[in-house]
C-alpha cells in the first residue's frame, strides 16, 4: 500500500497491490474475531477522489468466526472496481457447508461523506456511524444460497435456502426453511439504541417465507409447561422498514404434545394448533396474533377436549 492524502481540500491517491498473498497471515491480527483464515488473494486497486479501479480476486478463501457460528470455506471471487462501482463478476463458496453464489454491482460511497458520518464515539471509544452516506448507494445484487445451516446457542439448528435480490435499498425474494430444530428457549441480548440504527435499518425488506418441512420444537420447563413437542409448518410474508419488522402469515402444528405442570403432570395431545398473523401494522415484539388450539387429554379415564 502506498499513496498520498491531503485533507483540506480532501484529495487522495492510493494503490494497494498484492500478488498471490497468503491470507493466513491475517490470523495474527484478527484472532479476537476470526480463526482458521486461509486462502490466496491477488489485489490490484487504485483509489482517488475521482474513481476506484482495479481488481480483487480470492482463491480458496475461508475463515471461521471465533464463536463458531459461521464457517466460510472455498470462496473464489472475481471483483472488478471501475468508475466508482464494484462489479461482482464471481463470488462463490460455502457457508456452514451450504452453497452461496453472489453476483451484481454496488456503487462506492464517497469518502468525504463516509468520514463525515463518523462523528460520535461509543462507551468503548469506538466511532459510531449513522450510515447516512449509504442512503445514496446504488446496487443490484443477486444472492442464491442452498442448505446453509444456522446454529445458535447449541439449541437452534436451521437449514435455509433462498433467492434474494438487493436493488438499492430494497431486499426482496424468498426464504425457505428446509428443516430445523429448536430445543430450548434462546436468550437474545437486549438491543441498544445503536443497534436499531444499524446498517440493516436502511433496508426495505419484503421476503416470502416458507417452512418446507417440519420445524421440530422441543421445549422443557417453559412457564407452567413441563415440556412441549411439536412439528411446525406454515409460512408468510416478512417485511421490515426503518428497523420495524412485521409478519403476515400462518403457522400451524398437528399432533403435538404439551405436558402441563399440575399435580399429575397431565399431558395434552394437540390435534391442531394455528397462529395467524394478519395485522401488517403490528411490529415485533409487540404482536398479537390469533391463536386457535384443538387438544385432548385423559383424566381419570375420562377424555377431555379443549377447543
Amino acid at each position: 500500500l502506498y499513496g498520498k492524502i491531503q485533507l483540506n481540500p480532501l484529495t487522495y491517491n492510493f494503490r494497494l497491490f498484492a500478488n498471490n498473498i497468503d491470507l493466513s497471515v491475517l490470523n495474527l491480527f484478527m484472532k479476537d474475531k476470526l480463526k482458521k483464515i486461509e486462502g490466496k488473494a491477488n489485489i490490484n486497486l487504485i483509489f482517488n477522489e475521482k474513481e476506484a479501479k482495479g481488481s480483487l480476486m480470492f482463491e480458496k478463501f475461508g475463515f471461521t468466526t471465533v464463536d463458531g457460528i459461521f464457517e466460510f470455506e472455498d470462496f473464489d471471487s472475481k471483483i472488478i472496481f471501475k468508475e466508482q462501482k464494484i462489479n461482482i463478476e464471481k463470488l462463490t463458496g460455502l457457508i456452514n457447508n451450504g452453497k452461496i453464489n453472489v453476483s451484481g454491482f454496488v456503487t462506492l460511497p464517497k469518502i468525504k461523506e463516509s468520514m463525515d458520518s463518523f462523528r460520535d464515539i461509543d462507551s468503548n471509544g469506538l466511532f459510531i456511524s449513522n450510515y447516512d452516506y449509504l442512503k445514496d448507494v446504488e446496487s443490484n445484487i443477486d444472492i442464491n444460497f442452498e442448505n446453509i445451516m444456522y446454529y445458535y446457542q447449541h439449541i437452534v439448528k436451521l437449514d435455509f435456502s433462498g433467492v434474494l435480490k438487493l436493488k438499492n435499498r430494497d431486499l426482496t425474494g424468498k426464504l425457505d426453511l428446509n428443516s430445523g430444530e429448536i430445543r430450548g428457549v434462546p436468550e437474545f441480548p437486549e438491543k441498544s439504541e445503536e443497534d436499531t440504527k444499524g446498517i440493516f435499518s436502511l433496508l426495505n425488506v419484503d421476503i416470502n417465507f416458507l417452512i418446507k418441512k417440519n420445524l421440530q420444537i422441543v421445549l422443557e420447563k417453559f412457564s407452567i409447561i413441563e415440556d412441549i413437542e411439536a412439528n411446525i409448518e406454515g409460512g408468510g410474508r416478512l417485511k421490515a422498514k426503518e428497523g420495524k419488522i412485521s409478519f403476515i402469515g400462518t403457522i400451524f402444528t398437528e399432533k403435538g404434545v404439551v405436558t402441563v405442570q399440575t399435580l399429575n403432570n397431565n399431558y395434552f395431545e394437540i390435534n391442531r394448533g394455528t397462529i395467524v398473523f394478519d395485522d401488517p401494522y403490528q411490529y415485533f415484539p409487540d404482536v398479537n396474533p390469533s391463536i386457535t388450539i384443538s387438544a385432548s387429554t385423559e383424566i381419570a379415564t375420562e377424555n377431555i377436549y379443549v377447543d
